[in-house]
């Protein structure tokens, strides 16, 4: 069997929704075809990144390889619409290569990511419909409606197109299921995240330190401001660091806040799979959601809250009271909502029941084996 993602960046390129898929990939079957599209809007196609596919995923990537045409699309873009950008182009342009791919492949199924949504829903309603005739059609929408900049056209037409031909849906989490019921989708509808591989054994933290965890993006400096004010207020008996794994270009938040009396240490990158053996001995891990995208937090479900807990760190994170997280939270006690609270003391003190909090919303929704299981039912390969 032949399985199509359609998802507009390499799954190497950083993003919460890359590591996803690139992790959900590896949990089906070594005798399915994979194929990856990636547009050049997003990723530019180099023999680095098609290594890495076949080294960590054994995945064929197919790129759309119009770099040129891009990068002249958006210095007119830029200077005739400002932010403004007429996304139906790229759209259009990875339309005609997907119908190209797809005629070429007939895969089984097409998994196809809402990410990017405007240009990816573009691209959907300008493929005619009989390309996903007698095949499974799965449409994900991970990305919360913070993140759909429309661009200078509305493509609600284009979203509910990409509804109507969905066979199934799946998305990141509860409230993002809600959402998709809103909008008028009535099959199904399938929550598939990040997922643990085994569950470590939390290493002891290092006496007369405080030391937090942030990966990934920095959306906002006002937060993480807030959180070193924080930290530095309850814990300053101790040496506090705050370990940053990510590129520096995210970095540049951080270094607008001032750090006071705590010191920044900057980590590099590593990949999802590493992170959490690197982490163990830390005293907690930070969230960061932006405040600029309002419902980013409402919808989100990071990657790494999930990375977080297979390491056995309590959570902190500042959050509204309808998020996601925040909703894990009260259910399950696997941290603290600084938004809520000044007490982080109680992260040490109640280190132990964090953890045990964080061990049972990983039993029942980010286990592994039980994740695979879904997967496979929800693409209809076993």
């Amino acid at each position: 069997m032949k399985l199509l993602l359609v998802h507009f960046s390499d799954l190497f390129y950083g993003s919460g929704t890359a590591v996803i898929y690139r992790r959900l990939l590896n949990l089906l079957p070594e005798d399915l075809h994979i194929h990856h599209y990636i547009s050049t809007w997003r990723s530019d196609s180099s023999d680095k990144i098609a290594e890495q596919y076949q080294t960590h995923l054994q995945i064929t990537p197919h790129f759309a390889s119009f770099k040129p045409v891009r990068d002249l699309y958006g210095r007119i873009s830029r200077r005739w619409n400002g932010n403004k950008a007429d996304l139906r182009i790229p759209g259009l342009l990875d339309a005609r290569h997907i119908k190209g791919l797809i005629k070429k492949l007939k895969p089984d199924v097409i998994w196809w990511s809402g990410d990017y949504l405007p240009i990816s829903t573009y691209a959907l309603a300008a493929i005619p419909q009989n390309y996903f005739q007698d095949r499974r059609f799965v449409f994900s929408l991970y990305d919360p409606p913070g993140f759909w900049n429309p661009g200078r056209w509305s493509f609600d037409k284009q979203f509910q197109t990409a509804l109507t031909r969905a066979d199934a849906i799946d998305v990141i989490g509860t409230n993002m299921s809600k959402l998709v019921r809103e909008f008028g989708y009535k099959d199904e509808v399938v929550i598939v995240n990040d997922y643990v591989n085994h569950k470590l054994t939390p290493k002891p933290s290092i006496e007369g330190k405080f030391r937090i965890v942030m990966a990934g993006q920095i959306y906002g400096g006002e937060q993480l401001q807030q959180l070193i004010d924080q930290i530095e207020e309850a814990f300053s008996e101790r040496s506090i660091e705050v370990h940053w794994f990510g590129n520096s270009e995210n970095l540049k938040v951080a270094k607008q806040v001032n750090w006071k009396g705590v010191q920044l240490v900057e980590r590099g990158t590593l990949l999802r799979d590493e992170l959490p053996s690197a982490i163990q001995a830390f005293d907690a891990g930070y969230l960061n959601f932006s405040s600029a995208r309002e419902t980013f937090a409402t919808y989100s479900v990071p990657t790494k809250l999930i990375t977080y807990l297979e390491a056995g760190l309590p959570v902190l994170y500042h959050a509204p009271e309808d998020s996601e997280t925040h909703m894990l939270n009260l259910e399950f006690r696997f941290g603290i909502n600084l938004t809520e609270s000044r007490d982080l003391k109680a992260v040490c003190e109640n280190r132990i029941q964090f953890q045990e909090g964080g061990e049972s919303l990983i039993r029942k929704q980010y286990e592994k084996d039980m994740l695979r299981e879904k997967l496979l039912k929800h693409l209809q390969l076993g």
